[in-house]
C-alpha cells in the first residue's frame, strides 16, 4: 500500500475513531477518578488506559475483521445466544443506560443555568427535541457535525490547560494503589466504548472501502484498525490523562456529588460563569448529536427485529420514552444501579472480542467454552471475591 494513501486512511480512521469514542462516559469517569485518586494519578490512570482505551481498539479490530457485521461477529456463539448477546446490549448502548445516562450528565451541566426547570421538565423538553431531530437527521447531524467535535474537543482542552495554568496540588496519601488500580480499571469498563466501537464499527469499514482498490486483505485492515487505534487512542489518552489531573487537582471537597456535578462545579472554579456556560452548550449539544445516534440505531434494530410490522416513528417514541424515564431517576441512580449489569455482560464482550480476533487471525475456533468460563468467573468474583 502506497505511503501516501497509508497516511489519509489512518489520519482519516483515526479521527472517526477519537470522534466515536468521545462521549458523555469519557468526561464522567476519569473525572470521577481524579477526584477519588487519592493524589496517585499513575496507577489510576494505567487503569483507566487499558478498559477505556485498549479494549475498543480491539474490538474496531474485531468487528472490521468481521466487515463491520455485528450479525456475524457475535453468531459466533450460536444464534440464540448471539442474538440475546447483541439484544442486552441494544438496551444498555440504548434506553436501559447509555441513553438515560448522556440525557442526565447533560441535565446536571445545564442545571446551574435554568431558573426553574425540573429534572422532569427537562427530559421531555430534551426528548422531544431528538425526536423532531430524527426528521431532519441528514440536515441535523451535518451542522452539528461540521463544528461539534472540534468544538468539543476544544473546549475540552482549553478547560484542562486553564486547569493546569490555574493549577493545584497533588499530595500522595496512604491508600493501596492496587485498589486504585481496580477501580480505575472498572471506570474504563462503565464508558461502554467497547460496545459503541463494535456496534458503530460499520462505519470504520465504509472508511476502509474507499481504500479498497489498495487494500487487499483482512489482515491489512485490521492493521491500518489497529495503527489509526493507537493514534486515536494517544490522543484520548492526553485528554483522558488531562481530564484526571483536573479531577485530582480541583475536585477537593467533591467526592459525594455525582461526575456531572463534578464536572459542572470545576468548570465554575475553573472558568467562572460565561466560561462554564460556553462547555455546559457544547457538551448539551453533543449529548444531542449522540441520542440521536442511538436512538436511530436501537430504533432500526428493533425494527428489523418486528420485520417491520411498527412504523419507525413509533419506534422511536416507545425508544425515547424509556429512556426519559430511567432518565427522570437522576444521574447518580443511573449510575449506582446499572454497575451490577456492566460488570456481568461486560467481561462476556470483552472474551468474544479476543476469541473472535484470534479467530481471523489465527485459526483459533474456540468461543464458547472461555465465554462460559468468564462467565462463571465473573458471577464468582461478584459474589464471592473481596475484590
Amino acid at each position: 500500500m502506497r505511503k501516501g494513501l497509508l497516511f489519509s486512511s489512518v489520519f482519516t480512521t483515526s479521527l472517526t475513531i477519537f470522534a466515536m469514542l468521545f462521549g458523555a462516559g469519557n468526561l464522567i469517569f476519569p473525572l470521577r477518578l481524579g477526584v477519588d485518586s487519592h493524589g496517585h494519578i499513575l496507577p489510576v490512570f494505567l487503569g483507566f488506559l487499558c478498559t477505556g482505551i485498549i479494549l475498543p481498539v480491539l474490538g474496531l479490530i474485531g468487528i472490521v475483521l468481521f466487515d463491520g457485521n455485528y450479525n456475524t461477529f457475535f453468531n459466533r456463539l450460536g444464534s440464540v445466544w448471539g442474538q440475546i448477546i447483541i439484544l442486552l446490549c441494544m438496551i444498555i448502548i440504548g434506553p436501559g443506560l447509555v441513553m438515560p445516562r448522556i440525557t442526565g450528565f447533560v441535565y446536571e451541566m445545564v442545571r446551574p443555568f435554568m431558573r426553574s426547570s425540573s429534572l422532569i421538565t427537562f427530559v421531555i423538553l430534551f426528548s422531544a427535541i431528538v425526536f423532531l431531530a430524527t426528521y431532519r437527521l441528514n440536515r441535523v447531524l451535518d451542522i452539528i457535525g461540521k463544528f461539534l467535535s472540534p468544538a468539543k474537543l476544544t473546549s475540552i482542552i482549553g478547560l484542562i490547560t486553564v486547569g493546569a495554568i490555574v493549577g493545584g496540588s497533588l499530595t500522595p496519601e496512604p491508600v493501596p494503589l492496587g485498589a486504585l488500580f481496580i477501580t480505575a480499571l472498572k471506570g474504563g469498563y462503565y464508558t461502554l466504548d467497547l460496545l459503541g466501537t463494535i456496534f458503530f464499527g460499520a462505519i470504520i469499514v465504509k472508511l476502509l472501502a474507499r481504500y479498497s482498490t489498495e487494500i487487499t486483505s483482512q489482515k491489512q485492515a485490521a492493521f491500518i484498525t489497529g495503527l489509526s487505534g493507537i493514534f486515536a487512542g494517544l490522543l484520548l489518552g492526553i485528554v483522558y490523562l488531562g481530564i484526571t489531573l483536573l479531577g485530582a487537582w480541583h475536585g477537593k471537597g467533591l467526592e459525594d456529588l455525582n461526575p456531572g456535578q463534578i464536572f459542572n462545579i470545576i468548570a465554575f472554579r475553573i472558568l467562572g460563569n460565561g466560561g462554564a456556560a460556553a462547555v455546559a452548550l457544547i457538551i448539551t449539544l453533543a449529548g444531542l448529536t449522540t441520542l440521536v445516534s442511538l436512538t436511530l440505531v436501537v430504533s432500526d434494530y428493533i425494527q428489523k427485529l418486528s420485520k417491520n410490522r411498527l412504523s419507525f416513528q413509533a419506534i422511536v417514541l416507545g425508544v425515547l420514552t424509556l429512556s426519559g424515564v430511567l432518565a427522570s431517576f437522576g444521574l447518580g441512580e443511573i449510575l449506582s444501579k446499572s454497575e451490577p449489569v456492566i460488570l456481568v455482560v461486560y467481561p462476556l464482550i470483552i472474551t468474544t472480542t479476543i476469541c473472535n480476533i484470534l479467530y481471523k487471525l489465527c485459526g483459533f475456533t474456540w468461543i464458547k467454552t472461555p465465554v462460559a468460563l468468564t462467565g462463571l468467573a465473573t458471577i464468582w468474583f461478584m459474589f464471592f471475591s473481596s475484590i
